[in-house]
């Protein structure tokens, strides 16, 4: 682990800060990273569509390092920058699951204001599909159309009713999806990707324990015969999914994808989008730093 290259009082950090991201009700943390670093250049959005253009004209400005308070998709726009530029990237939980961030120990605003005080920068892995990074996960099937439906909602009658909405809507309409993975072809309702190793089993994963680990953790839920979706989400729903046998997990470095039938649809960090008809789902270990609260500590927080 090196030093930061960012002063304990932010001098040389940019954060761009997403208001928009998060619950509604929760303010977004841009004074209390101003009082915290009085040196810090904090920049809050009006469009997040701008997010990646903010943090372009910070590197062009000669910042040190970059940070970002937003959700995962924030996060994983500022970390391709950060990784393109050769910077170390501040994480401030920002949204509303904040998964890097909590992996790295960081909870609150003001986690990440001690960690640039402390001082220390580690490295951790990034998941990558085609152009694409993922920090945290990647999908195919059911988790990528609710997405796609929720997304479609929101904006109507507002993010969570949204989210119950889809929900239902993916568990009575949804198809299985017909995907060669790795030469095998297969019919899923889902296939998961972490990048680095989660836990528990089962199709609801929740933590993981080493962010730099090489590892692609990977699940999968075969649509087979015998086996209706409202059984499958029962076995989900109870922990006993790694008794079904069309469930499946595993941990690799490689995996080929081809889409054989249907939309090409894939997820990195909670984005959908249109995906090519093959691809791999690959690691870059230890492709990004990260500024953490615990100088000298492996990239093992939890």
């Amino acid at each position: 682990m090196r030093a930061s290259p960012v002063g304990t009082d932010g001098e040389g950090l940019t954060v761009v800060v997403n208001p928009s991201a998060g619950p509604a009700l929760k303010s977004a943390p841009t004074e209390v990273l101003r009082e915290g670093l009085p040196k810090a250049d904090i920049v809050e959005l009006e469009d997040p569509g701008d997010l990646t253009e903010a943090l372009e004209k910070a590197v062009s400005a000669g910042a040190r390092a970059l940070g970002v308070s937003g959700g995962d998709g924030s996060v994983n726009a500022a970390a391709t920058v950060a990784i393109r530029e050769g910077l170390p990237l501040l994480v401030v939980p920002g949204g509303t699951l904040n998964h890097l961030a909590k992996a790295l120990g960081l909870d609150s605003a003001d986690d990440s204001v001690e960690a640039v005080r402390a001082g220390g920068i580690t490295s951790v892995d990034v998941g990558r599909a085609e152009d694409r990074l993922f920090l945290n996960t990647a999908s195919i099937g059911a988790y990528v159309r609710l997405v796609d439906r929720r997304e479609d909602l929101e904006g109507r009658i507002g993010k969570w009713p949204a989210f119950v909405v889809a929900f239902f809507s993916v568990l009575f309409r949804s198809d299985a999806v017909e995907v060669e993975i790795d030469g095998e072809l297969k019919k899923v309702w889902l296939i998961f990707f972490g990048n680095c190793q989660y836990t528990p089993g089962g199709v609801a994963p929740r933590e993981r324990t080493d962010l730099a680990d090489g590892l692609i953790d990977v699940r999968m839920l075969e649509a087979r015969r015998g086996w209706s979706k409202f059984r499958l989400i029962r076995a989900a729903l109870t922990g006993r999914m790694t008794r079904v046998h069309s469930y499946k997990e595993r941990t690799t470095d490689h995996v080929k994808i081809r889409f054989a039938g249907g939309e090409a649809r894939f997820s990195v960090d909670g984005e959908t989008y249109d995906a090519s008809r093959a691809f791999d789902v690959t690691k870059t270990p230890k492709a990004l730093e990260v500024i953490v609260a615990k100088p000298g500590a492996p990239v093992s927080f939890r």
